[in-house]
């Protein structure tokens, strides 16, 4: 009968050995846990601002492409801006680029 209590006791301190393994090992995961949650914040945050200026290259490589004149590929498109003509001078076309959310603001450009 004693030998059945110190079997007990013996086998009740591996399992609170195995209990603060445990709880140990899930205070790390919980750290590497919030370590990935902030790696993932700062990704998303990179990557919205890298789209942003893609998104920025794009308007300046679709403006420059109208500005060299050759929109015969990408003047079907539909434009985040307007393009207004004035009538011809002396042999080149001047116009005025205005983007839809500044129509205060204007910019003269010539398709020569």
């Amino acid at each position: 009968m004693i030998e059945d209590i110190s079997d007990k006791i013996e086998e009740i301190g591996k399992l609170d050995t195995n209990i603060h393994s445990l709880m140990y090992k899930s205070v790390e995961v919980h750290n590497d846990i919030l370590s990935l949650e902030a790696t993932t914040n700062r990704l998303l945050a990179d990557t919205k601002k890298l789209s942003d200026d893609l998104d920025d290259v794009r308007y300046l490589d679709e403006l420059i492409t109208i500005l060299n004149g050759d929109i015969g590929p990408v003047i079907h498109r539909e434009w985040p801006y307007q393009i207004l003509f004035d009538t011809p001078d002396r042999g080149r076309h001047s116009g005025y680029v205005k983007r839809e959310t500044d129509y205060h603001e204007s910019v003269k450009f010539c398709m020569c």
